[in-house]
């Protein structure tokens, strides 16, 4: 029944050309798909496509976006009527981590003014934080400007997600000494467990961050300054 009602939303998809219709469409196939058919969200299966990442060169995608976002981008959809859409790829895509914190970003990213940050775009950024901490390596690129976010420096304006936003500053601009520093100030590794953070690979991912740090910083590393930075 969830797979029939799909393809009609499917067919009505095709016969609409304005952009906000098409979109609210592919949000209502998502969640139907996310609640009853998850194997046509998966990477290069059914509406997956739509959610992946197309760098291939004969793409008209640019490189790093999803296809739907490109879509989006040409139906002219304006951001705030993007968020139901990012939301339910977020929540629903099965299989890919990195897909989801790439669609809890794109959320994110659509507060574009502060007066816009309401409770939804709170806990999206707080979801968004906790994932950029997590792994802030594999979309460095996508994560590099986060704090720039209205939605994410409002979490440094409330009490319950202060902390956090401290955090996530030093993944985004600080070095494994400060990360120590945050740690004594607030509790020890609770206070990254309490995240749901694995405290060993925090440390494994401030290395990384700090030698690439270090890298910008100098044209030659002396090696008692990466031993020094990295406390090895």
């Amino acid at each position: 029944l969830a797979k029939r009602r799909i393809l009609l939303l499917s067919a009505l998809y095709n016969l609409r050309r304005d952009g906000t219709e098409k979109c609210k469409l592919v949000t209502s196939m998502i969640t139907l798909a996310a609640a009853h058919q998850p194997a046509m969200l998966a990477e290069g299966k059914g509406l997956g496509k739509l959610l992946t990442e197309d760098d291939s060169s004969n793409s008209s995608v640019g490189d790093g976006v999803p296809q739907i976002v490109a879509f989006l981008d040409g139906w002219n959809v304006p951001s705030s009527d993007r968020r139901g859409l990012f939301r339910a790829a977020a929540s629903g895509i099965p299989d890919s981590v990195v897909r989801k914190q790439r669609f809890t970003l794109l959320l994110v990213e659509s507060y574009t003014e502060a007066s816009q940050v309401d409770e939804d775009a709170i806990t999206a950024a707080k979801e968004a934080a906790i994932g950029a901490i997590r792994d802030p390596i594999t979309l460095f690129v996508h994560q590099r400007n986060m704090l720039a976010m209205p939605a994410i420096q409002a979490l440094a304006n409330n009490a319950a997600t202060k902390t956090l936003h401290a955090l996530l500053d030093i993944f985004q601009e600080g070095k494994l000494e400060e990360y120590n520093a945050f740690l004594k100030k607030n509790g020890g590794d609770k206070a990254v467990k309490d995240l749901g953070l694995d405290p060993v690979t925090c440390v494994r991912h401030m290395r990384i961050l700090s030698l690439c740090s270090l890298a910008a910083e100098h044209e030659e590393i002396p090696y008692g300054t990466v031993a020094k930075t990295l406390q090895l």
